[in-house]
């Protein structure tokens, strides 16, 4: 309506009342999936190491990345083997993923995210990774995780964001726990373990890529439900 020329129907007093009366008859909290914290992370990891299957081995790495990375399950879906590059920092063997396009960068600009190894190697994003590329006939060219026939054999088809979230849920229900866990908790999870490590929001931010920094304090207000609440320890 703007681009026209025209006055905009939101600002209709009636639209107005309107809206404001669904806030109260519905509420305006958003319905949030649990988040898979770095304990949750190793739940997962140890079940899905129970199986040694090329799936299982796939599974884990993307589970992996996908905390560490604070990785979208569309950016974990678009990567390329292209798209890494290992790197020695500190005597420490670090790799960089391009992203090159996510939810809050339409215009493509991209950006990098550091992945370090972890202190075991069962759970280290890094490990779990390099013995899914081990898999691979070609570790060079075509997407980074691809499908897997019930045969075991590696396809050159690109995982879809809806394959990367079944592969979560299965995880998460096979601990057994009872959590409400979703791809995208595994973001989540990054940025609520980060929050309680006392990381900063800049260093957060810088992995998570958020463009806005309220968006990012959500995640510490529903912290602070829990990490700083009187009733801890009260009966």
């Amino acid at each position: 309506h703007k681009a026209e020329g025209l006055p905009s129907p939101t600002d209709s007093l009636l639209i107005k009342k309107l809206i404001k009366g669904y806030r109260r008859e519905h509420g305006t909290a958003p319905q949030r999936k649990d988040a898979a914290t770095v304990e949750i992370v190793r739940v997962m990891l140890a079940v899905t190491k129970l199986d040694n299957s090329v799936k299982a081995i796939r599974d884990a790495a993307i589970i992996a990345l996908g905390f560490a990375g604070a990785f979208r399950r569309s950016e974990l879906s678009s990567l390329n083997m292209g798209d890494l590059k290992w790197t020695l920092r500190d005597d420490e063997e670090v790799l960089l993923v391009t992203v090159r396009r996510s939810k809050t960068d339409q215009e493509g600009q991209g950006m990098v995210k550091a992945i370090f190894p972890g202190k075991e190697e069962s759970t280290s994003p890094t490990a779990l990774l390099k013995r899914w590329l081990a898999m691979l006939d070609n570790p060079t060219d075509g997407p980074l995780f691809r499908e897997v026939l019930k045969s075991g054999r590696i396809t050159n088809k690109r995982l879809a964001p809806q394959s990367i979230r079944l592969i979560i849920k299965r995880a998460a229900a096979a601990t057994g726990l009872t959590l409400d866990l979703s791809a995208h908790s595994l973001r989540s999870g990054f940025v609520t373990t980060a929050i309680r490590q006392g990381k900063t929001e800049r260093s957060i931010m810088n992995q998570t890529g958020h463009r806005s920094i309220q968006t990012l304090r959500d995640y510490f207000r529903r912290e602070d439900a829990i990490e700083d609440n009187a009733a801890r320890g009260l009966m």
